[in-house]
């Protein structure tokens, strides 16, 4: 965001009687008189003068951040244990560290490999944002016709990784006929033993995913510098966490169907503080 040029307004009836002279040189045929500016009286003129461009800029773009305190994925993972220990959920994260260092390594080795694979240049990889968001950036202007065909094949690809990835951290331990955390029905309110595992699981994916190179286990083969499996792990664990916590509630207050109890419409659910 960028502050607005200075300029010189006038009044409705003022422009007709101002001329420019110094600057019109009848000789030049490609010359061109400089436009004027008058304060509009409709509210949308009187809103746009409003916006006080010093102040926002000083303000909120030139801040300072306080970056002192826990990470937001400490933060996370705070909230996490807060929920687990109100709901007197047997759930402890490391207890499946081993699952999630794999997950972690089959992740972070397919990113890279991708890295790669969709790069015009041999010499250097996309970044991780873009394969990520399964987009090529060009850093000269708009995507060639190259890129944009390559960008719809590592979107495909990208989904289909995600999908994949996700299944593994939320799905695991569940048979090929059994139902999975995706696709169980609403009908079941008593939580079981497999959602807890889901949960455990998740929150283990994002703990090691937290973990630095420098600390991780002789079983962590990548370079640490990818950060979105984190992400991933996050919005995994989110949902699970959400989903049993409802479970929970539902059995709690004497419903028959999930977000149905007595005292009310819906029953109770929580919500965690980070979505």
């Amino acid at each position: 965001m960028a502050m607005a040029p200075p300029l010189k307004l006038y009044d409705l009836g003022q422009i007709d009687h101002i001329g420019d002279p110094e600057e019109y040189d009848e000789d030049d045929m490609m010359a061109r008189a400089k436009p004027k500016y008058y304060k509009s009286t409709k509210i949308l003129g009187h809103l746009y003068r409003s916006v006080d461009e010093n102040k926002i800029w000083h303000e909120n773009i030139h801040r300072k951040i306080d970056t002192g305190g826990p990470s937001v994925w400490d933060q996370l993972l705070t909230i996490v244990e807060t929920e687990i220990v109100k709901y007197k959920l047997d759930i402890d994260w490391k207890r499946r560290t081993e699952e999630a260092w794999k997950i972690r390594n089959v992740y972070e080795s397919t990113i890279s490999d991708n890295m790669w694979r969709f790069s015009e240049n041999a010499r250097s990889c996309l970044s991780e944002v873009e394969v990520f968001c399964g987009f090529i950036l060009n850093k000269k202007g708009g995507q060639t016709r190259r890129q944009r065909d390559s960008s719809i094949k590592l979107k495909e690809e990208i989904d289909r990784i995600m999908t994949w990835i996700v299944k593994q951290i939320r799905d695991r331990g569940v048979g090929n006929d059994a139902e999975t955390l995706s696709t169980t029905t609403e009908a079941s309110a008593a939580p079981n033993r497999w959602r807890e595992n889901a949960v455990e699981l998740c929150w283990a994916c994002v703990a090691v995913a937290c973990i630095k190179k420098e600390d991780a286990p002789v079983v962590y083969h990548g370079t640490g510098e990818l950060q979105s499996f984190r992400v991933v792990a996050a919005c995994c664990l989110l949902k699970e966490l959400n989903n049993l916590a409802r479970k929970m509630d539902a059995a709690n207050s004497g419903g028959g169907f999930v977000g149905v109890g007595r005292g009310g419409r819906g029953g109770k659910r929580m919500t965690l503080p980070l979505r």
